[in-house]
């Protein structure tokens, strides 16, 4: 037997939410409003099978993006993210209590961010920026400045099967991990990632640079 049926006004809340907001935090903010209006509080299993069946996006894309999402679209490390963080160049928030829970940024932060060090986002065209930023204006001045990419891709070679990628975000999808787990088992003998040993390329040099 399933449990209460939805109502609209439920459902028009569960769009608004999706995609917007931290997962960590949907369960949470959703429950919040909804029961104030009179209806049931739903858990968390409950909240993604509806968003499955609707078809809403889970992965937040809205006002709120996760460290991952700008890893892979700037096509740059974890690593390299993180150090903008520990740097104090860009305020992060981790929802939740455990050290698996990702890192998430608002898109004002990100403005803020590629304002003050447009270095960092070097080399991109519009349509990347546009996309990370949800500001054309900001994309189109910093892509008018012309300047050079700073954190150039590393090329690796997984030595199990001789496959070469172009960068280490381009590796883990292909072999479904998060780039992190390949970093940290590069070039080192004695760890895998995904079951595979990996190298860096020897055929390129590739340079990386200090942000400003």
């Amino acid at each position: 037997m399933g449990g209460k049926a939805w109502k609209p006004e439920e459902l028009e809340t569960l769009q608004q939410l999706a995609g917007d907001v931290p997962w960590p935090r949907l369960t949470y903010l959703y429950n919040q409003g909804i029961v104030q209006r009179g209806y049931p509080k739903r858990t968390e299993t409950a909240i993604r099978r509806k968003c499955n069946q609707l078809g809403l996006r889970v992965a937040c894309q809205g006002e709120w993006v996760n460290a991952g999402f700008v890893c892979k679209l700037l096509d740059i490390s974890y690593e390299s993210v993180r150090g903008w963080i520990l740097r104090g160049l860009l305020p992060a928030k981790r929802f939740g209590d455990t050290r698996g829970n990702r890192y998430y940024f608002t898109r004002t932060d990100l403005r803020k961010l590629a304002k003050a060090h447009p270095r960092l986002f070097g080399g991109y065209d519009v349509a990347v920026l546009t996309q990370l930023l949800d500001d054309e204006r900001i994309a189109d001045w910093l892509a008018s400045q012309q300047l050079p990419r700073l954190f150039q891709p590393k090329t690796v070679i997984c030595i199990e099967t001789g496959k070469r990628y172009k960068s280490i975000s381009a590796a883990a999808r292909d072999v479904y991990v998060v780039p992190k787990c390949i970093y940290d088992a590069l070039d080192k003998p004695h760890k895998t990632s995904a079951g595979y040993h990996w190298k860096s390329d020897p055929t390129r040099t590739h340079r990386r640079r200090a942000a400003a």
